[in-house]
């Protein structure tokens, strides 16, 4: 008798656990985004161009770019 109630409790624990699973992956949106995290190139122009601003004495242009 111990060991049917067993079964029937790991046997329901199952499914709540797939329901549970399957409901929380069930809305899934992909999204297309291309994310900037790094690119060497890019960041060695704003680079010069900073240092080159902050060289000539213009900080306020220079501080324009980081906020940009």
């Amino acid at each position: 008798m111990k060991y049917k109630k067993n079964k029937i409790m790991y046997i329901l624990s199952l499914i709540i656990l797939n329901l549970y699973i399957f409901s929380g992956c069930s809305y899934y949106q992909a999204s297309d985004v291309e994310v900037d995290l790094f690119k060497p190139k890019k960041a060695y122009e704003l680079s010069d161009k900073y240092l080159g601003l902050i060289r000539n004495d213009n900080i306020e242009e220079a501080n324009s770019l980081c906020t940009e």
